[in-house]
């Protein structure tokens, strides 16, 4: 795998930003929802694509993939700490106890599910490149040693077994990569 591969998979490629030129006559441009060339690529569409595939409740609010993937870079965008400054004016401005409760309240469960959001499209991420480091490690096998029958390979396989159970390596699985690749 190179690098270019695996930056595309976590979203690290680079997004290439339109040259805009304004003649001094023309009006400013109005400001519109970011699309997906004009932020900063945090996840790729392949990967909302996947997202969207194995949780199809996260398309229920009705967004198209690229608006799923401009929605989820905002969150990523959002200072996961809280701002202390703007809470503790909230609070000292509220004389009621029910009031400042039910404010922290709010505020803590709106951080807390954008943590999960944002903890939830990691995760999904972590099992893309598990796929992807799994399909590679059985085609480097599959040209080594296609019915992993030499000794060296079994002693391979055994010594990196924790690794290989990690990336969802399994005899079945190697079997049916070695028949798609015939």
């Amino acid at each position: 795998m190179n690098h270019k591969d695996l930056d595309a998979l976590l979203g690290h490629a680079p997004v290439a930003k339109p040259v805009q030129t304004r003649s001094s006559t023309a009006p400013a441009p109005s400001v519109q929802k970011p699309t997906l060339n004009q932020t900063s690529s945090s996840i790729s569409m392949d990967v909302a694509r996947r997202l969207l595939q194995l949780n199809p409740d996260l398309r229920s609010i009705g967004e198209s993939t690229a608006e799923f993937v401009v929605t989820a870079q905002e969150v990523f965008r959002k200072d996961a700490a809280p701002n202390p400054s703007n809470k503790q004016a909230g609070t000292t401005a509220s004389k009621d106890a029910d009031l400042v409760i039910h404010g922290v309240q709010k505020r803590y469960e709106q951080d807390k599910r954008d943590l999960e959001t944002q903890m939830f499209l990691l995760k999904q991420k972590i099992a893309a490149l598990d796929g992807l480091y799994l399909t590679q490690l059985m085609d480097d096998l599959y040209g080594i040693d296609p019915n992993l029958s030499s000794i060296i390979t079994s002693s391979a396989i055994k010594k990196h077994h924790g690794f290989l159970q990690t990336l969802g390596f399994s005899a079945e699985k190697y079997i049916q990569r070695a028949r798609d690749k015939k």
